[in-house]
């Protein structure tokens, strides 16, 4: 039968089976048949063999494989399909928040000008139809007219991103600051609108650049 070949230097009450003893030993090796020579003298154990040094390499290099299998796909996974990935965006909201009322429409209203096509001047007009009062309705017309540039976004191009914050309430409505950023990188130009709502209705009642 196989015996014990490994000793942890400096026990010498032992000679036998070190699995159970106070040298608190982890590691057992076993070789067919062959006993380690010994130190009689010092009673520490002698360098391990090269056939033993081999077993125990292989099987911690098997671990460390079987380690590397187990992570390996959970990485891989986070790069699928793409070079680079980005983490997935969670949106949620309050029908009964107006400032999320608010930003229910400058972003149903970016995508349908962003997208265009036949149905974008339709979609434009549903969308200030159902969350602008007749007021400020006519109060965007007339400043398109004037001004021949967009009156919900204060500009003739289409942002590619918007932003919008709670400032305040009173006196039965609540204001809104839009913030449209016009391209990419650090140095991008931004302008920001100031949105008044009805707190009954959550209608938009009024909307201007804000200074």
């Amino acid at each position: 039968m196989g015996r014990n070949l490994f000793r942890p230097t400096g026990c010498r009450k032992s000679p036998g089976n070190h699995r159970n003893h106070p040298c608190g030993i982890a590691l057992l090796l076993a070789i067919n048949d062959r006993e380690q020579p010994g130190r009689p003298e010092t009673g520490e154990a002698s360098i391990m063999p090269v056939r033993s040094r081999k077993t125990l390499f292989t099987a911690l290099a098997l671990g460390v494989g079987l380690s590397l299998s187990a992570v390996t796909p959970a990485l891989a996974g986070a790069s699928t399909g793409h070079a680079t990935t980005r983490t997935a965006v969670v949106a949620q909201g309050d029908p009964r928040n107006v400032t999320q009322h608010v930003a229910d429409f400058y972003g149903a209203y970016i995508d349908a000008i962003w997208d265009g096509g036949k149905s974008a001047d339709a979609q434009v007009k549903s969308l200030r139809s159902f969350y602008l009062t007749p007021a400020a309705q006519k109060k965007v017309a007339a400043f398109e007219a004037k001004e021949h540039a967009d009156g919900i976004l204060f500009a003739q191009s289409v942002p590619v991103k918007w932003q919008v914050a709670y400032t305040g309430s009173g006196a039965g409505h609540a204001t809104s600051r839009v913030t449209l950023t016009w391209s990419d990188g650090p140095h991008a130009e931004v302008t920001r609108i100031d949105v008044q709502s009805d707190l009954k209705t959550r209608k938009i009642t009024d909307l201007k650049p804000a200074r």
